[in-house]
């Protein structure tokens, strides 16, 4: 290999060692290297460079280490890009030089933008003060789209301000890990609740830290209340009492609950509606609706037949088969994304999903998670991958993402962050494969940042242009391109420079698939190759996005609320988005949907996966009866305490019009 007279004397050899462990003060770098792209070492080997002088890593007598194998990849653009960036020559507008390691500093991490909560209705302020000013305990619903976990999230905010405990839950693992926090079961020490009340209330004196909560908790929400057991509540109320040692509900403890009894019932429900329990008439001094929709409201019509679709009733079932079957039409998919197929059974949703992967050319790569329990590798404390399928249940990605360029693929988490803003059910395309430092080069190419990647993306289709449908691209096509033959495009004065970042980024891919069939990337490896998307929506139009590793958790809280250790993933906020499950989907808002509802088996199923888009224009339903969506009698008569929104808007609506035509003497008589 080529070096500068000014780097320091390098020596190499080859150690066989397990690639995670470094020692003592060692710390992983890029290795600089001019030479074509190529794999570092071999699997299980490190190649351990030890610097005698001041050198990449500016630490006099440093040495670096470098993992390799499985994961690795190193290119010589990369180390331009790397954690390292060049500042002085920067400055003086010159091409950074890369020989004296004075010039080497280190890019300093971008922060992360908080997430900014919007402005909140009247009637969500209404429920924030009950909570935050009069402390009352408060069950507060209302139709999908309403804002319930905004008001969630305002209401922790507030308390955190005011250093007051207050503790999130739900009945679920995916419920709680979408609201930050936990199960009910795990916040109260409790498990699955087996026993009797004296049996769980001894329990609890064993754990200190169960009774701690107990003890010290202030505030209590629970989330999606419409998947909690009513015997579980008043179990849990009567432990309260007793732990607290107050005849009180929950023993004094300020209960917050929220949900929507006319979505998802609690799995095998065969007993009393929680709503209908003595505890929870007892404990819950105010009842709210939300009656404001903000998921659908540019599209009026859609959400008032929501509204009647969750009640169900038989003068409204011709209006609702009539507007439901004119949906049955194709979505639109000029775009490249085809509509997320909502199924209510899992198998069905991992074989379309896998159907729908095995269709797209070329091969196959995974992206590993790292996962941790209490700050401790599960590779190192649970080999046989017995807590694997904890994690998979309760969280929104999986351990091992298996994905093809071309795959559809949705955001589960939201994200802000260095100028970038993704929520919660954003789809989009996978279309290339590369590192952090290369996706950086090419994004400060232009001034713009999507012009390059629309260039790029430009010569790619040129390569495509007149191939067969299963055709992959292959380093060697693109090498034979050697006039521009769209003289015409807007991109043409970038074609040399696309092309060879096409170039590099293809022979990049094709060096790891040479070095194994089906790689596997450590997504929190320096070197991983991680997906770039592409997103079109109306807000910013077409953006390029490096999916870098988030974290999601399952934490632990301690008595004041606050998380510590419990269960960790790191890996790309993404899944396969050509189908997914109803019970996934609740409480997100996804672009374009197909909902089949001949599938759905129980109550609530289609009210969800109908009302998950904001507006009809994305959404295509299949099998609709209205006649066998039967809401149970008990939830009609407990929101029949609610007076129906569009009850009151059609009876507003028809005394406006009486007034329109009453003329001035019958205004007179009246008045």
């Amino acid at each position: 290999m080529r070096r500068s007279n000014n780097q320091p004397s390098i020596t190499a050899r080859f150690v066989r060692r397990k690639p995670d462990k470094l020692e003592g003060g060692e710390r992983r770098a890029p290795v600089p290297s001019t030479s074509s792209p190529g794999v570092a070492g071999g699997p299980g080997l490190t190649r351990k460079r030890v610097v005698g002088s001041p050198g990449v890593s500016g630490v006099p007598g440093g040495s670096i280490q470098r993992r390799s194998g499985r994961g690795s990849l190193l290119e010589s653009s990369d180390i331009k890009k790397s954690a390292y960036k060049v500042q002085k020559d920067r400055k003086r507008g010159e091409k950074p030089s890369f020989t004296n390691a004075t010039n080497w500093q280190m890019t300093k991490v971008p922060e992360v933008t908080p997430e900014v909560l919007p402005t909140l209705s009247d009637e969500q302020k209404h429920v924030v003060d009950l909570v935050c000013k009069q402390r009352a305990n408060v069950f507060f619903t209302g139709e999908a789209g309403t804002g319930k976990s905004l008001i969630i999230k305002t209401i922790l905010r507030r308390f955190k301000n005011s250093g007051i405990s207050c503790h999130v839950t739900a009945p679920t693992g995916l419920a709680a890990v979408n609201i930050g926090g936990v199960t009910i079961y795990r916040w109260s020490g409790l498990g699955l609740m087996n026993g009797t009340c004296d049996q769980m209330v001894q329990k609890i004196s064993r754990s200190q830290d169960a009774k701690n909560r107990w003890l010290n908790t202030k505030v209590l929400i629970i989330d999606e209340v419409s998947m909690f057991p009513a015997d579980a509540f008043g179990k849990l109320d009567i432990v309260g009492r007793r732990v607290r040692n107050k005849d009180r509900p929950f023993g004094g403890i300020q209960l917050v609950l929220t949900g929507d009894f006319f979505q998802l019932p609690p799995v095998g429900m065969n007993g009393t509606w929680l709503f209908s329990s003595d505890s929870f008439k007892k404990a819950i001094a105010h009842k709210v609706q939300l009656n404001k929709v903000f998921r659908q409201q540019g599209d009026t019509v859609l959400t008032d037949m929501l509204r009647k679709l969750r009640f169900s009733n038989p003068e409204d079932h011709d209006e609702l088969d009539r507007f439901f079957r004119k949906l049955s039409r194709e979505l639109d998919d000029s775009d490249g994304i085809v509509p997320t197929v909502l199924e209510p059974r899992n198998d069905a949703v991992n074989a379309k999903n896998q159907m729908e992967l095995e269709k797209l050319p070329g091969p196959l790569f995974t992206l590993k998670s790292h996962d941790t329990a209490d700050g401790n590798s599960l590779e190192d404390i649970d080999p046989n991958g017995r807590f694997l399928k904890n994690l998979d249940d309760n969280l929104r990605v999986v351990s091992e993402l298996k994905l093809k360029l071309g795959a559809q693929v949705m955001v589960m988490k939201n994200i802000y962050k260095d100028h970038v803003e993704l929520v919660n059910g954003n789809m989009g395309i996978v279309k290339w494969l590369m590192s952090a430092s290369k996706y950086f080069t090419i994004a400060q190419s232009k001034p713009v940042k999507s012009q390059m990647f629309e260039a790029i993306e430009w010569v790619e289709g040129i390569v495509k242009n007149g191939k067969p449908l299963g055709y992959f691209v292959r380093s060697k096509d693109i090498r034979a391109l050697k006039e521009c033959p769209d003289v015409d495009s807007p991109h043409v004065k970038d074609w040399e420079t696309a092309k060879r970042f096409l170039l590099e980024i293809y022979e990049t891919m094709e060096v790891q698939y040479r070095f194994s069939p089906t790689p596997k990337f450590d997504c929190t490896s320096t070197d991983a190759l991680l997906p770039v998307v592409k997103f079109v929506d109306n807000t910013y139009g077409t953006r390029y996005v490096y999916m870098a590793p988030e974290t999601f958790q399952v934490p632990n809280t301690n008595s004041n609320g606050d998380h510590t250790g419990g269960w960790e993933r790191k890996q790309v906020p993404l899944i396969l988005a050509w189908a997914m499950s109803i019970h996934k989907c609740q409480g997100q808002t996804l672009g374009k949907v197909k909902v089949d509802l001949s599938k759905a088996f129980c109550m609530g199923q289609a009210y969800v996966a109908l009302s998950r888009v904001s507006s009809k224009d994305n959404l295509q339903v299949v099998g609709f009866n209205p006649r066998r969506e039967k809401p149970s009698q008990q939830v009609i008569e407990f929101y029949r305490q609610f007076s129906r929104p569009f009850e009151r808007e059609e009876r507003q609506n028809k005394l406006d019009k009486m007034v329109e035509e009453l003329d001035d003497p019958d205004l007179d008589d009246l008045f």
